[in-house]
Order: structure tokens, then sequence, then C-alpha cells
């Protein structure tokens, strides 16, 4: 071969070598920017558990969908990177991955028929498809052998079906998603938005055809038709949440049962079930058409009486006419009491109405009894009796009671020593409440209750309970024990009153009260020791099902044990989370980046920065400039060597000589610490492995920043092309407390806002970004952030209150300006 060929060679391998690192470089950055999103995904999810209420389920689910998608996405950088390593870490990928979406997937639709059974065709293979509510009427009627009106039940399958052939499913889903669970306003625009997409609904021919064959006979030649989703009158009840339709022609029955599914999606529906903890597709709506009885009276009965849960009395709830009006919570009834298992005596003061009916009921505790053996657990149990003296039972559902809080002495005490300035009426759920006042004189008020007040109202609207998680206690003028918002106030343990007279003329928005159930009082004003109980009694038993699976994700997901890079461990059978997978790839993408191995092709573009400072910073040259001036100086330059302004005027304000520097190294000390855990101790504190990393080229920086604990990321591109330019910033970690650390970010947060970023606080982590700046000015904002990260960098040790706080601002401003 002659010299110009091997000359023309070397030059073309070159020149594909600078190429192919290009190319590298391109994908490391993709890999960061995904990194960087899981991180965030992961603390997205992390906060999820501690919402209240919990998060909409779709929400959820999207989340980790999204992580899912980003962290395949970084394996697939990882792989062009470093390819003998991938086919484990995509191994142990998809092995954790399936795990994740066994815990999180929803429930299958199912969309076969049989899409609608009569009463006598329900058996053991279809019993899940008729919902809670319906499985309760047919126990009653077919296993424990009381008389229940004539019904047929439409399936959950026939409601998937419809949602499938209409095209909803996935719209219903994306709109349920962007579900803000704590704002009301954020359920009722997604409740419309849903509710919009019903308004074209088609119910296919084949569903309409066996609803009209199993429509069941009655005797008024009218029908009742009542939702029953799955877990509907369950251990939770949904009481009231759901559209029920009386009275209605057989002409109606299609346009009524849609009617009844729509309901599904109510903002009262949707707030119950996520507050709940339970997703949308676990509770799909079957419907009961139910034939119409016109009764005389009504009522409820409780097998157990929630005020004396120990005695053996059956409590009865007796009113006219139809039941509405009881369960809504409109009309007091007339209350019995009677012995389990033995017939109502007969007592001459009974009002007309019951002495009229009094042979069809007098044996309901008998019957009670009898019910509540088959079930197992006290039930609160619908009844009617028409005009021929025929006693039905319409609905059998667990009632949730609770035992009386025992307050100590001192509370008692306060109690004891106080007028009251309201009593009376019956105790819904026992305990205490603590909070200000709001008059709702109607369910338009809604929106304007605030956090933590205590409801007021004449009455005990069912809508009430779309705001249960944000209240602290309930008072109302009328309403039942047996009303659908006193079933949903003990199923959420929300201290109850109801039928106290005088409390909307008595009580005034904003007044401070305490609210003691057990003694049926209301007080004015409150002491120390009232709310210390109460908070101990504020904590909910138990843990919603959304959170427990959250929880079973978040331990395939988050833990970290993969900290020590020459662990021998540390490889990809070490992982035992995503997040050790995103550490490994993170980790190792890095090591190849900066030539941190051996072989390493990237150590030819690596070059140390020497600064007045006790830093650490290794940089990547993109360009190559950087490595010409440290080429016979150990890979290393200085300050003043720095080929390109942006990352050399963020050192310069970085090495301010207003800034104070201790003689103590500063990389990072986490790492530091994790590997002398371990048992690996570094010879050299200013290894590579504890440094501080820089990507740079004339227009473009990222830096990876480490001061001890913290952590700090900024990127930036910066051109004579105005559009283009941009800065962000990425504060997190830190050495202090909890109280230092937080002050620290709000003092950066406000300094970076007075420069004119945006920012955004998640977790403990806090983002500026500001964009659309002029090159010169850019360079300005780069030289005053480095001043700021060295005047904080251990700034969250010294901040302990707000008069500190303040102090740091005085300071920052006679230092810089």
């Amino acid at each position: 071969m002659s010299l110009p060929e091997f000359l023309r060679g070397l030059g073309r391998d070159i020149f594909d070598s600078a190429l192919r690192f290009k190319k590298k470089y391109q994908i490391f950055i993709d890999l960061l920017s995904k990194d960087r999103r899981c991180h965030d995904l992961m603390a997205e999810l992390q906060q999820m558990q501690d919402l209240i209420p919990p998060p909409e389920f779709s929400r959820l689910l999207k989340t980790y969908q999204s992580f899912s998608l980003e962290l395949f996405g970084l394996i697939e950088d990882f792989t062009e990177l470093c390819p003998k390593e991938s086919e484990n870490i995509r191994f142990f990928f998809t092995k954790l991955d399936k795990y994740c979406r066994f815990i999180i997937e929803p429930n299958r639709p199912v969309f076969d028929p049989p899409f609608c059974l009569s009463n006598e065709e329900v058996d053991e293979d279809s019993i899940g498809l008729i919902g809670g509510k319906a499985k309760g009427i047919y126990d009653l009627g077919q296993k424990v052998g009381v008389t229940v009106p004539r019904c047929a039940f439409v399936t959950t399958s026939a409601f998937f079906y419809i949602l499938d052939q209409n095209n909803l499913m996935e719209p219903i889903n994306e709109v349920l998603s962007k579900i803000d669970s704590k704002d009301p306003h954020s359920i009722e625009l997604s409740s419309k938005k849903i509710l919009s997409l019903f308004h074209d609904l088609r119910v296919p021919q084949s569903i309409i055809d066996v609803i009209e064959e199993k429509l069941p006979g009655s005797n008024t030649g009218l029908y009742a038709l009542r939702s029953s989703a799955s877990f509907e009158d369950s251990y939770f009840s949904f009481a009231g949440q759901y559209r029920s339709i009386l009275n209605c022609k057989p002409s109606k029955i299609i346009s009524s049962y849609l009617k009844v599914i729509e309901s599904k999606y109510s903002p009262n529906a949707i707030f119950y079930r996520v507050n709940a903890g339970l997703a949308d597709t676990d509770t799909p709506m079957a419907v009961i058409i139910m034939e119409m009885i016109n009764p005389i009276v009504s009522g409820v009965a409780y097998s157990i009486d929630p005020d004396r849960i120990d005695s053996s009395l059956v409590r009865i709830s007796v009113v006219d006419g139809p039941g509405d009006d009881l369960v809504g919570g409109k009309k007091i009834p007339f209350t019995i009491y009677a012995e389990r298992g033995r017939p109502i005596f007969k007592d001459g003061s009974y009002p007309v109405r019951i002495m009229s009916s009094f042979e069809s009921i007098m044996d309901l505790p008998l019957l009670v009894e009898k019910i509540e053996g088959f079930f197992g657990v006290p039930l609160d149990i619908e009844w009617c009796v028409d005009e021929k003296g025929t006693l039905y039972f319409l609905q059998a559902r667990p009632l949730r009671v609770d035992k009386k809080h025992n307050f100590t002495w001192e509370k008692q005490r306060y109690v004891s020593e106080r007028v009251p300035i309201l009593e009376g009426g019956e105790h819904i759920y026992p305990g205490c409440a603590v909070g200000r006042v709001f008059i709702a004189s109607g369910t338009q008020d809604l929106h304007r209750v605030p956090y933590g007040a205590i409801l007021v109202s004449a009455n005990a609207f069912p809508e009430f309970s779309q705001i249960i998680g944000r209240i602290k206690g309930i008072i109302t003028e009328r309403g039942a024990i047996t009303s659908h918002l006193a079933t949903v106030a003990r199923e959420f343990k929300v201290p109850a009153i109801f039928g106290i007279s005088g409390a909307t003329k008595v009580l005034k928005t904003g007044d401070l009260i305490t609210l003691y159930v057990e003694e049926n009082k209301v007080f004015k004003g409150t002491s120390s020791d009232i709310c210390k109980e109460v908070e101990r009694q504020a904590k909910q038993e138990g843990i919603s099902p959304i959170v427990s699976r959250l929880r079973a994700l978040l331990s395939l997901i988050t833990p970290l044990t993969l900290t020590d890079p020459d662990d021998p461990n540390f490889r990809p059978e070490g992982c035992r989370s995503l997040h050790d997978i995103l550490r490994y790839c993170h980790e190792r993408a890095m090591q190849t980046m900066f030539g941190l191995t051996k072989d390493s092709p990237s150590q030819r573009y690596v070059v140390k920065i020497r600064l007045p400072i006790p830093l650490s910073i290794y940089c990547l040259d993109l360009e190559g400039s950087a490595l010409k001036k440290g080429i016979h100086k150990e890979r290393q330059i200085s300050l003043d060597e720095v080929p390109y302004d942006p990352l050399k005027v963020l050192l310069r304000g970085l090495c301010h000589p207003k800034i104070e520097w201790t003689d103590r190294h500063h990389f990072d000390w986490s790492a530091f610490d994790e590997m002398v855990l371990s048992g690996a101790f570094p010879t050299k504190r200013d290894s590579i492995l504890f440094a501080s990393f820089a990507i740079i080229s004339k227009d473009y920086l990222n830096l990876n920043l480490k001061f001890g604990y913290h952590f700090t990321v900024v990127d930036c591109f910066c051109s004579e092309h105005l559009q283009s330019n941009y800065l962000s910033i990425k504060f997190a970690g830190g050495g202090g407390t909890e109280v230092g650390r937080m002050l620290r970010l709000r003092f950066i947060k406000e300094i970076l806002e007075s420069w004119g970023f945006s920012t955004g606080f998640k977790l403990e982590e806090l983002s500026g970004r500001i964009t659309g700046v002029g090159k010169e000015d850019l360079m300005d904002l780069l030289e005053k952030l480095g001043q700021l990260l060295g005047y904080t960098k251990l700034l969250d040790l010294h901040l302990t209150d707000e008069i500190r706080l303040k102090e740091a601002f005085q300071k920052f401003e006679e230092a810089f300006g």
C-alpha cells in the first residue's frame, strides 16, 4: 500500500470515528432525557400513594404505562451504547414489567352474551355478571326464600358491549386519566365530557331484542329500573350514587336503561368510586328491571341498631308510600325497635299507616334474622308492603357499624363543663369533629365548601356525598339514619348528626365549633386537647384497593439496591427493581461516554478541568477543542482554557471571590457513603466515580453538578438564534434537615423567578426553565446561575426558619446585586 493510500485510509478512519461518536452522543443525550423522565414519573407514582382522596385509577395506569414506555426506550438507547450488556437487561426488564402489569392492569371487560337474564336463569356461572345489588335480590328470592318482585337483569356484558360498539372505552379512559381527585370541579368537568359522549349512544339490536324477550310480568304494567354495578351493595354501598327510574312504561325501557348506565359517570358516582379506591373497570354497570310495586308503606330494617350495637334490637324505619324520600333524606320516618327473632309487639300508639299494614310487617324481625343468618353480616334491608298486604324485600346490603370512640377523662370533662349551643337529633357516625361551619343551602353550593369544613344543611341531600372526602363533619336539620348520605358518612367515617332543629339558624358560616356525636351536642369553639383527640381518631383504618395495588407496584419499581458500581453484584442479574435497571443503564452509559472503563473509546474525548475551588469536573468535548489544549497536560485544562462560553461563564460565576469554599472536596458524598457502607473504600476522593460531569460544545452545555448531597443538572443551548435558546435547571437532594432542604429550594425558586424563570416543584425537587433569550442575556444568566449554585451549595445546613431565610436573601443581594 502506498503512503498516500495509507494516509487517505487513516483520514477516513478518523472521520468515520468522529461521526460514530457524534451519533453515539445523540443516543446518550436521548438516554439522559428518558432517564430524567423516568425519575419524574417515579416521583409522580410515589406522590400518588399519599393523595387524599386516592388517585383515579386510569391516571395511575396511564402514569405507569408512560414510565414503562420511557424505560423501554431508555433500554433501546442503552442497547446502542452497550450492546454486550443489553440482552440480560432486556430479560430482567421484561420480567419485572410483566409483574407490574399483573398488579396494575384493570379487569378485562367481558363482551359476550348473556346480555339479559331472568331471576330464574341466574346460575353460578353468570352470577358475576348481574352486579352487586342484583346478586342481593337473587339471593333473597332464590336462596333465602323471601318474596321479591319479579326481575330481569341486564348484565355487565351488555354494558361493555354497548361501550365497545360505540367506540367509547378509550375516550372514557382518556378523560378519567386526567382527573384531579382532590378537585370537585375537575370531576364535574370530566363527568360532563363523558356524558356528552353518550348523546348519540346506540344500543345494539341484539341487546334490545333480549331485553324485550326477558321483560318480567308486572301487575301494574310499569317497571322500576335500578342500578346494579359490580361492588354495589357490598363493602362499598354506592348508596344514592346511581340513578333509579320508577313507573317506567315498557316502551321507555331502553331509553331508561341508558339513563341508568349514564349515571355511572355522574359527578357523585365518579367521586365515590375514586374515594373508595376502585377502578372504573372494577364497577361495570348491570341494571335491574323490576316490576313496579305500589306500596302502602315502605321502610328500611337494620338487623342491628347502630346506636346500640351490643343489644339484640332490630331497628325498623317506616314511611307512607314509596321509600324514595326516606333514603333520599327528605322524610323523617317512624321508628320501631323490636327484639331480634320475635314479632313486633302491637302498640296502640303506632301511626295509622303502620296499624293498617301491621299484619304484614309484624314478622319483620324474624325475617330479618333469617336474612342476616344467610348473609352472615349486619344488614341494611329495604322492604315495602303493597295494597294486597304482600311484604316485598327490595334490597339487602352490608350495614357498616362502628363502636363508639372511647374519650379520655379530660375530653369528657371538656364536654361536661360547657353548655352546648345545639343538641339533639340522631347520631349517624360516632366521634368528634372540630372545624369551621359552612352552611349549604342546597347542592349548588358544593363547589364552595372548603377543605376541613363542618357541613351544615337543612336537608341530608345524597349529592353531599360528592364532597364527603373534604369535610370533617355533617349536621342536618332533617334526614334519617337510613338515608343514602348517612350510609356514605358511615362508610367514610365522617362524624355526623342528623335531625338537629335550628342548626342553620344558630350556626353561621365561619363559626369554629366542636361536634361531639356521642352526646348529640355541638359546642362553640374548641380546645387543644379536643383537637389532638380528633387528629387521633381521624386516622382511617384500612387501605383502599387502589393504594394496596399502588404499594405493591412501587415495591417492584422504587427500591434501589444497585448503589455501588464497583460491587460484583452491580450487573443485570443483580437488578431487583425497575429503579435498579434505570440506575444500571445510566451508570454504564456514563462510564461508556466518559471513559470510565479502561477500553472505552470515549476516553479520547474526555478532559478534566482544573478549578481554583475544591470541585472535580470531567468534560465530554464534542468538538475536540478542549482536548487539543489538554493533550500535553495529562488531559487537563484550566478554567481559562475552557474553549466554550456557556461552561466557562457558568464556572466563572461559580468561582466568584465572594463565594466561600472550605477545604472539603465537593463531590458525590452520597455515593461515597454508599461505597463505605458496602465495604468498598476508594483510594482517592477525586476519583472520576464521584466527580461532576459536563457535555460541552460551542453552543451546548449539559452539566451534572454534585455538591455533597446536592445534585444539580443544567441544560443549556446558547446560539445566535433567539428562538432556539433555552436554559433549564433541576435541583434535588440535600444534607440538612427537611426544613432546611425545603427552605433552600424556596430560596432558589424565588431567585430564579425574579430572573424570569418558570419553576415547578415535585416532592423535594425543583425545576426551572427560561426560553427565547438572546445570547448575551443568556450568558449573563449563566454567570448569575453559577453564583447562585455556589452560594446555595450548603445553604440547607444553615436555614432553620423564616428569619434565617430572610437573612440569606439579604446577604445574596449584598454580595451579587
